[in-house]
């Protein structure tokens, strides 16, 4: 991904059109950021927006515009969605992990596709990430952890 013109691509939440929802909606551990994604290509543009505003341009569309297939699945490469915890000494990525997946691809052989989702994570104090972003209606799982 590239930043728009005239500014720089090195701070997500400063022109990324969805920045703003992951600044807010993103959970910390002393040393970690845990972020979800949702990788699913659409038709949206960026409208420059009012001078003086700290995000420069807001993402719009006419309504959510994704790119499916036949069948309503997203039409690139899986994964869909993705959780990550980012070290914020720096800056890289201290685990992934696919989020969601869809029971019926699943049972074709397809699994862990991740899904699209939407929605924030928390973190305990002891390093314990909860999220309920996706779709899928699974029970919780302990599907990884890390050192608190």
């Amino acid at each position: 991904m590239t930043a728009p013109p005239g500014h720089s691509a090195g701070v997500v939440g400063e022109w990324w059109p969805l920045g703003p929802i992951v600044v807010r909606s993103r959970a910390s551990s002393p040393s970690s950021c845990i972020v979800n994604s949702m990788d699913v290509g659409g038709l949206f543009r960026m409208v420059k927006r009012k001078e003086g505003s700290t995000i420069p341009y807001a993402l719009r569309a006419t309504k959510y515009e994704f790119f499916t297939d036949k069948d309503g699945y997203p039409c690139q490469q899986p994964p869909w969605g993705s959780l990550y915890a980012v070290d914020l000494n720096t800056g890289g990525i201290r685990w992934h992990s696919i989020l969601g997946e869809f029971d019926e691809l699943k049972q074709r052989g397809i699994p862990k596709t991740g899904t699209p989702n939407i929605g924030g994570s928390m973190v305990t104090d002891g390093g314990l990430v909860f999220i309920a972003a996706t779709s899928d209606r699974k029970c919780a799982s302990a599907t990884w952890s890390w050192p608190a």
